[in-house]
């Protein structure tokens, strides 16, 4: 039931400022509601006005009615446009003609009627097209569709003109809600008001009042009055179209393809009958004197929409791969509209079987599914994706018309992200989509973290192992250490123990060292350091672990050795050291090793016993006159 603040309407109507027809046009509208009227008394009356009678002989031949001869005659043109379309004509066209006073500093006069003889235009248009009602009554609806706004800013000037100061930028409700705040009543109740005291038809006062928002209104699924609303909604979007400027054009193009699949239009037949309109907007510009702006073909305004002005710096929304899934045609073709428009791309399926092959062959990162479907519904594709790994990245929102806790609660445990009910609003798909990109952007960024991780993770192995064996390795020789040649020796001894395997250990040192640091330097010294150590581990077997074991004393582990094999390597690398290049400085003997040689023999406590022994029989050689070998 349509509800208006009548009393509210009463005293602006007091105020005699509201916009009214003259007195041609209103002794038509009070002909037209008298039972019986002869055509010809209305005939008289539009005759009077010679603007109003080419207009409605335009109108007339204007109505896509195939197979209809043009009309020539006003007479002829009221009977086929009937009495109750000639009165809303002329009522329309009265009050554009009648423009009046123009008081307001904020609201743009020009701007009103070029955007309202559009949407007439429109209006007429689409009706036609979705053969909807009568295309002319629909001119008139269209064109008087805002005509609040020129109300407020007739009757109100001042204070309308600093409400429109603080509406720039706000949504169409927000700027309603101002509205009404200011002047207890918006301009879309003054129209619905100003329609009625009019006498049009209650429908299209309710159509008038609503087609902004038709969520609003308890109006059927699928029913004329529905599509009526929407049908004028989309013709306002047009309007907008018309008189925006290149950047408001392509933001203005996503709502007018989503506007327009609600109504089964796509986007090519969309776009093919909006040219009509434009071009038709510009005639009519010149006959009823109301300026027009230039406006590309939409073919071109829809090349740049993937191409949305940014602010400087601003960060362009990212583009996503969507699935939309949903076994209507018609919210099909609304769902790619909308997101299509977005600069999403943007696949289909009709049913959730489609959609996994759909998956398969090319996975999206958002899927929107329709709840209700055959064959496979909303679901059971959510429960189909989450059992597989690469299911459970995608991100799933759920349309469905059932908006209570225990339907959500099973889209949610079905694996489903996120809901929206329908009917749904343009901006809270949108708002969900914007979730779902940050989850998307948030779940790339942590797989991408991951593998940065892992290759971190690897490569701190690698440096963890760097820095182990730099701590298990003497610096200067660049063989291991003391400490990890001692550990080397535990293990050896353990299992030589365990298994009753031989075992010795070489301790070897160099001889007369002291004289060489003292009389050539330390440079020196460290350069005979390196150079015998690379002798000894050159010449030692494989599977013997060398280390310094501090100062020029070196430890060679060799497992699997009695005392007499390990004598035959003591002596083998004595040799090559004795008879190898290493020399200090000239006026010095080459440098010699003394080596100490310990075996297990099994009465050993610790392998710290055994290098005792070897350290031993070391001082023993080097007693016995250096550059031998001595057995412990």
């Amino acid at each position: 039931m349509l509800t208006l603040p009548h009393k509210r309407f009463a005293e602006l109507k007091g105020s005699a400022k509201l916009p009214s027809p003259d007195g041609v046009a209103l002794e038509i509208a009070r002909l037209a509601l008298q039972d019986d009227v002869p055509i010809g008394r209305v005939v008289v009356v539009a005759q009077t006005d010679p603007a109003l009678t080419g207009r409605l002989i335009q109108i007339a031949n204007s109505v896509a009615l195939s197979g209809r001869r043009p009309v020539a005659s006003i007479q002829e043109a009221i009977h086929r446009l009937g009495l109750s379309s000639v009165r809303n004509v002329a009522l329309g066209l009265s009050l554009m003609s009648a423009k009046g006073d123009e008081l307001c500093a904020k609201f743009d006069y020009l701007d009103f009627w070029a955007h309202s003889l559009a949407c007439g235009i429109a209006a007429k248009s689409i009706a036609a097209n979705l053969r909807l009602a009568a295309p002319d009554e629909f001119f008139t609806l269209g064109l008087l569709s805002r005509i609040g706004c020129l109300a407020l800013a007739s009757v109100y000037p001042v204070e309308y003109a600093k409400v429109l100061g603080d509406a720039a930028g706000r949504a169409p409700q927000e700027i309603l809600a101002l509205e009404r705040e200011a002047f207890a009543i918006d301009h879309a109740q003054i129209t619905a008001a100003m329609l009625a005291d009019w006498r049009f038809p209650p429908p299209f006062v309710e159509i008038a009042m609503h087609h902004g928002n038709p969520a609003e209104v308890a109006l059927a699924e699928g029913s004329r009055a529905l599509l009526a609303s929407q049908a004028l909604g989309l013709a306002s979007n047009i309007a907008d179209l018309c008189v925006a400027d290149e950047t408001g054009r392509k933001h203005i193009l996503p709502v007018l393809f989503g506007q327009g699949a609600r109504v089964g239009l796509d986007e090519g037949a969309l776009a093919r009958l909006t040219d009509l309109i434009v071009a038709e907007w510009h005639e009519w510009g010149g006959i009823v004197n109301v300026a027009t702006s230039a406006v590309p073909a939409m073919a071109q305004i829809a090349e740049s929409r993937f191409k949305p002005d940014a602010p400087v710096g601003a960060e362009r929304e990212r583009t996503l791969k969507i699935l939309v899934v949903d076994d209507d045609r018609s919210s099909r073709m609304l769902l790619e509209a909308i997101l299509g428009a977005e600069g999403h791309r943007v696949t289909t399926a009709i049913n959730g079987q489609e959609a996994l092959t759909r998956i398969a062959q090319d996975p999206p990162q958002i899927i929107v599914t329709d709840w209700e479907m055959p064959i496979l519904d909303g679901m059971g594709l959510c429960r189909a994706l989450r059992e597989t790994p690469a299911g459970r990245l995608h991100y799933v929102i759920i349309l469905t018309g059932h908006g209570n806790e225990e339907r959500l609660a099973e889209a949610f445990a079905s694996g489903a992200d996120e809901y929206l009910t329908k009917p749904f609003k343009r901006s809270e798909l949108l708002a969900r989509l914007r979730a779902g990109g940050r989850f998307i952007a948030l779940r790339d960024t942590l797989v991408r973290e991951s593998v940065e991780l892992r290759k971190v993770a690897a490569e701190l192995a690698v440096a963890n192992r760097r820095l182990q064996a730099f701590a298990l390795t003497d610096v200067l020789t660049g063989i291991p250490n003391r400490r990890f040649v001692l550990e080397r020796l535990d293990q050896e001894f353990a299992t030589a123990v365990q298994d009753g395997s031989h075992l010795a250990v070489l301790m070897m040192d160099v001889d007369h060292f002291k004289r060489i640091n003292d009389e050539l330097g330390h440079a020196a010294g460290d350069r005979v350091l390196r150079e015998i150590a690379q002798i000894l581990r050159r010449d030692s077997r494989i599977e013997d672990t060398l280390g310094r074991f501090g100062g020029e004393e070196f430890l060679l582990v060799c497992p699997g050795l009695d005392a007499s094999d390990a004598l035959a390597i003591a002596e083998r690398l004595r040799a090559a050291v004795a008879k190898s290049a290493v020399r200090a400085i000239a006026s010095l003997a080459a440098p010699t090793i003394s080596i100490g040689v310990a075996s297990r023999t099994g009465k050993e406590a610790s392998a710290g016993d055994l290098t005792d022994r070897a350290d031993r029989a070391l001082y023993q050689a080097k007693h016995d006159g250096r550059n031998r070998t001595a057995v412990a």
